[in-house]
Formats: C-alpha cells, structure tokens, sequence
C-alpha cells in the first residue's frame, strides 16, 4: 500500500492495445535508474491477463472507472467512451503525493527524475510541454500534477457542463480548461524534450535536420510516439520500422525481452489496486465525500439563496423549446424572481445578525448575575421582540410571512409488482439523517388502499381506474394528489439528500427545481408545497385531461404525459397568469446538480459526489428505476461502459426508436386522415415524431 507522501510515474490504458507500449515505457524508466515506482491505471477495458501481465512487469496496476468525453467527437472513435480517463490521476490523492504522467505510446531516454521537483499550485495544477499546433497549446501527453480531489471535481463538473475538445481527447479539453496556460509561470512549462513527439521529425528532419538534432536532442528526456501507427503495429517487413525514431523503441523492447527471460516471472509481482465502482464504495474517498459534503454544517442553514443563479445552472450548453415554446422568456422571468428571494434572504441575514449583536450588547452591560438570570429568562424575549420589531419595519420582507408553510413530511412512492431498488434504503437514510423528527411515509400498492387514503384517492380516481396507467404514470399523478391534499414534499427513491429543508420549507409555500438535462425543464423528482395550493389544484385539473390509450409507451412519452415534460408545461402556463403564490423554483444545483447524460458512465458514487455544490440539499442519481430492464443494467453495471457497448447500444437502440417513430407516424395518419376535416394538420403525430427523436438525440435519462 502506498502512503499518501508517495510520488509515482503513471502512465494509463483503456484496452489491450497499448500494453505492450506501457510495458516498454516501464522498462525505459527502469533503464534510466529513476527513484520512484511506476504505477498504471486500467480501465474494465483491459482483460485480466493484461493486466497480469503489467504486474509481472513491475507496474503497480491501479483499476479505476472510464469518464467520457459526451459533449465531442473525435476522429478516434474508440476515445468517445474513455478520452477522459486521464483526469482520475487528481484523484490518488490518497495514495499520492505528486504524479508525473506519461502516455503509454512514450519512452524516456533521459532521466527525468527532476520533474518532481516542480512547484505548484491550485491556479497553476499541473506543468505540461507545448504541443505542434496550434500555437499557445500544451500537449497532455506528459504531465506534471499533484493529486487533488478539489481539482479533480472541478474537471468533472466540466465533464458534465460545456466540455469542448479541439481534438476530439484529453488534451483538446484541458487546454479548453485552462486557455491561459502560456502565460503560466515558466517552470509550468516544460520544453519539448521532456515531451518530444515524433511527429515534429516526420514534418522537419528531411528537409532541415537541425529542428531535431540542435533544438530538442540536447534536451530530449521522453520520446513520445504520437499519431498513427505505433511502433508495435508495424509488421516485419514493414519499411517504417526502420524509421530512426521506430528503431529507437524496438531495440527497447528486445532488451526488455532479454531482461525478462533472466528472472522468475512470479517473483515480479506488485500489488493490484482496485478503484472501480465496486471497491471505491466503501474506500476512504468516500469518508473525505462524506466529510466534505453530506455533513457539511452551512448546507440548509438559514442563509437559503446563498448561490447566484447562474453558477447554480453550471454551464451545461442549454437547448430551448422542448416542453414550452416560451420556456426561454420564462427563464429570464425565473432569474428575476430568484435574486429577488436571494436579495431579501440577504437583508433578512443582515437584521438577525445585527439583532445578535445589539442582544450581545445588551447582556454585556450587566453584572455577571444579572447576565446568567438574562440567559436563562429572557434572551429569548430579547430575540423576540428585536425580531418583531425588524418585521414591523418590512426589514425581513416577505420571506417571513412564508414561515412554517410546507409541512414537515416527506413522501416517497413505490407502485407496481417489482420490489423497491436497493438504492431505495440509501435514500430513506440519507432522508431521515437530515429531518430525524418529520414524518415518513413510503406509498404502495396496498397503502393507497387504506380507507385513510380516501381522500386522496378522490382526487385521481377517474385516473387510476383506467387500465392503461403504467406504475410510473401513477406514480406521477400519485405525488400531485399527496401534496395537494396533505403537503409537504415528494422525494425519489434514487434521491439521496446532503443537507437539511428545514429553510425552504419555512420560507415558500411550494418549490421545485429545475433539472440538469440541458434543457429547459421542471423536474418531479423532488416537489413540495402547501395543502391545497393552487399550482397543484392546476396540475391536477390539467392531468385529468389524459385521454386513454396503450399501457406501452417510450419512456420520452411518460416524461412528456405525466413526468417532468408535463409538470413544466403546466406550471409555466399557470405561472404565466397568477401571482407566485409562493413558489420558489430552484436552479439546478439544489437538487439536480449531476448532469443526465453522465449517468451511464459515471456509476460511482465518489464521482457523483463531485458535482455537489454549496447549495446542493439533493442529488438526483438518474436512476430510472422506472424503466425497461435493459436500461436498468447499462446504468447500474461497470462493465457494461465499453467501447463495443456504447456503441451496440448508441447504434442499435437508437436506430429502433427512430423506426418506432415513423412507424407511429404511419399508423397515426392511416388511421386518422379518414376522421379528419378536409384541411386540418393532424397535431398528435407531429409531437409523437417529435418527443421520439428528442429521446433517440439523447434525453433518455430522468
């Protein structure tokens, strides 16, 4: 086991087709007598006689999880699923004090052991060598850093906002992180020889030698075999193995085939370390999550709108018109509403704090027996009347009149003939660590048959006979009817809560947040509100409007009849024509801050956990614990994130929704041209194509 003030070479793979190359580069480093150990991270995409095969090497094997590259293409396929593995070299903070990384495709022909002692800093976190071009680039290739778990979230939130690549990889996004790289202090970059790619020879040695052999042998401390092919791919008799460069790595290799057949294989075994999702679960990252976040004192403390809202929204690209033609003026209206809250969240801050003080000077003007008998009889009085006086000046606004509005219950549902995910118990938990003295209730099939449910039931009843309602369309209008009828709020079961709504219950009527899905959305993960208020009178009268049809619908189509699609339409019409009545919609770092498209990849809950945000009181894991079984194991399994997966499932199960959309199209106007009026568009089938190929563009994940 490494200590935590260990340095490390790293290097990393994906797949088995660089191993030899990792394997090479070890040996290199072993040649040049460095000082430290040589560790590499692995993927679920290298097979286990790989990685024994690296462990007999003389590399210590680390396993961690693939991070994706969502929001770029890449003219290597292959990277899409993987191109951002890279970034988890922040996160051995637990095991290391500084890393020096190299791309397995390099050799080291010099020492570079005086890498380690480079300086940095949280502004400056890595040093790095120029890339060819464009100019003002660095190349990720080799890279100097100090694992940090601060740095590393801020790269995943990254990830899963505006993530840009210019070549489709690692390198294009950290340059896109860190634009101002060049001008950087100077030991933060490194010359080209510590990073010398072998393209530079190609375009330059011909013609004018002296670009190689004058300004980077001098220097050259690691060779880097970057583009295509590699070395190891070169055939026989293929001429370019005897390119200069080429010849350099394979006399590599025959020696360190030559020092492997001198010693006992087993004898050379170090240690595999296990980072995956599975083992990292109860690793000592998570206590630092646990640390850091879920028992973080300022989250629910009174100062509620602590977050600017556009730092709340992250910077996730945004598309617009989805669920509501007039969702981006409706935005603009939100933000408004908002820093009006935050504003007297503010001057409310301020008064109690100057009622403290002026209590404090108050008490410190008498004796000591005078102070006790205060402490013990009046402070409150004190407290009361200063406060009461403050709201007489309209110094806490309208905050205030909200308090004790939203009742201390939680509610969660479960319906159908499956047995609740085991996620389900995470968030009871978390729930109940939060609101130790509110009152739970988990809704089932046979709960919402008990003569005390009446009264709600009364209010879907016409609903919930219709046979074609699937368990999660009666979920849906379930959640709308409690809250209606008893208030307080409705949470997922894929929910887990990091901090307390005492506040936002004592200081709205109703409240929900907008989603992390990249568009303009109200989610119904996590809703809350007053009994019998007007919103949920509206939604409720609206959901009454269903109109029956097949029990078998795709899972964009439940959003958008009973789900999120749903709830934001109705909320912004009804918005459009009252006053707020008390309700606060939430930015999505409240209560969404993981991002959607991220939920097939990063399965672990330490990642997850480095979207968490100041304000953050829930996570929403996007479990969809409501849909198909196929989907359910592509979400909640590792292994099932490689690159022949991802592609099996991008190609064939896209490719059927849109067939399934135009088939729905065809029977849709078969069927109904004959009952239409000469004239008329036939509305239905266009939102049917619509919110069909909205699902196969990638918003299948709620």
């Amino acid at each position: 086991m490494a200590s935590q003030g260990m340095s490390t070479y790293l290097t990393m793979l994906t797949s088995d087709d660089f191993v030899v190359g990792a394997l090479v580069l070890a040996y290199s480093l072993r040649k040049q007598k460095v000082k430290y150990q040589i560790a590499v991270m692995v993927t679920p995409g290298v097979s286990n006689k790989s990685v024994q095969d690296l462990c007999n090497g003389g590399l210590t094997v680390i396993r961690v999880d693939p991070i994706p590259l969502p929001n770029a293409s890449s003219h290597v396929h292959s990277w899409i699923p993987v191109g951002l593995t890279k970034l988890r070299a922040w996160s051995l903070a637990e095991r290391y004090k500084k890393i020096v990384y190299i791309d397995a495709d390099a050799i080291a022909i010099r020492n570079p052991d005086k890498l380690f002692d480079i300086s940095l800093s949280k502004t400056n976190p890595f040093a790095a060598a120029p890339d060819l071009f464009p100019p003002d680039k660095f190349n990720a290739g080799v890279l100097v850093l100090r694992p940090d778990l601060e740095v590393f979230g801020a790269l995943l939130r990254r990830v899963g906002g505006n993530a840009i690549s210019y070549d489709g990889g690692d390198t294009g996004f950290l340059n896109h992180c860190f634009p101002d790289w060049f001008h950087w202090p100077r030991e933060n970059r490194l010359s080209f020889g510590f990073n010398a790619q072998r393209t530079l020879h190609w375009f330059t040695y011909k013609n004018n030698p002296n670009y190689w052999d004058i300004a980077v042998c001098p220097d050259l401390h690691i060779l880097h075999f970057s583009s295509s092919p590699k070395p190891w791919t070169l055939g026989q008799d293929d001429r370019r193995r005897e390119h200069p460069l080429e010849r350099v790595w394979w006399q590599h290799h025959r020696e360190m085939h030559e020092e492997r057949k001198g010693r006992d294989r087993d004898s050379a075994l170090l240690p595999l370390i296990n980072l995956t999702t599975v083992d990292r679960v109860t690793s000592k990252w998570d206590v630092q999550i646990e640390r850091k976040f879920i028992t973080n004192s300022a989250r629910g403390s009174p100062q509620l709108f602590s977050a600017t809202f556009e730092d709340s929204m992250g910077t996730r690209p945004m598309r617009y018109g989805l669920w509501h033609k007039d969702d981006r003026k409706w935005l603009s209206i939100l933000r408004q509403r908002y820093d009006s809250l935050r504003e007297k969240d503010s001057k409310k801050n301020v008064t109690k704090a100057k009622i403290a003080k002026n209590h404090c000077k108050k008490l410190r003007g008498n004796s000591l027996k005078e102070e006790a008998e205060d402490l013990g009889k009046n402070a409150e009085k004190y407290t009361e009347s200063d406060e009461q006086r403050a709201e007489n000046r309209g110094e806490l606004g309208e905050i205030a009149e909200n308090k004790a509005s939203i009742p201390r219950i939680i509610h969660q549902i479960w319906f159908g003939p499956k047995e609740p995910p085991a996620m389900l118990k995470r968030s009871q938990a978390s729930l109940k660590k939060h609101h130790p003295s509110w009152k739970y209730i988990l809704w089932r099939d046979k709960t919402i048959q008990d003569p005390r449910a009446k009264a709600i039931l009364r209010h879907c009843q016409s609903l919930f006979s219709q046979d074609c309602l699937s368990p999660v369309e009666k979920s849906d209008i379930w959640r709308l009817a409690v809250l209606y009828q008893m208030g307080g709020v409705y949470v997922d079961v894929d929910v887990d809560c990091v901090g307390s709504l005492e506040s936002l219950h004592s200081q709205s009527s109703a409240y929900v947040g907008l989603s992390n899905t990249g568009t303009i959305e109200i989610n119904n993960a996590i809703i809350a509100s007053k009994p019998s208020h007007p919103l949920f009178l509206h939604l409720l009268t609206e959901i009454q409007k269903l109109k029956p049809g097949n029990q078998r619908r795709s899972p964009m189509e439940i959003i958008g009849r009973t789900g999120p699609g749903f709830l934001t339409r109705s909320t912004i019409d009804w918005m459009n024509g009252v006053e707020n009545e008390g309700l606060v919609v939430l930015p999505s770092g409240y209560f969404y801050p993981f991002p959607n498209h991220l939920a097939r990849t990063l399965t672990s809950l330490q990642d997850r956990y480095t979207f968490l945000r100041p304000e953050t009181l829930m996570i929403h894991h996007w479990g969809s614990t409501w849909q198909e079984e196929p989907l359910q194991k592509l979400k909640t399994n590792p292994t099932l994130t490689s690159t022949q997966t991802l592609q099996n499932d991008s190609s064939d199960r896209n490719l059927n929704l849109v067939l399934e959309a135009l088939q729905i199209a065809k029977s849709n106007s078969v069927s109904k041209s004959s009952k239409a009026p000469e004239g008329s568009s036939n509305g239905c089938i266009k939102d049917e194509v619509v919110n069909k190929i909205a699902f196969f563009l990638g918003r299948d994940a709620r």
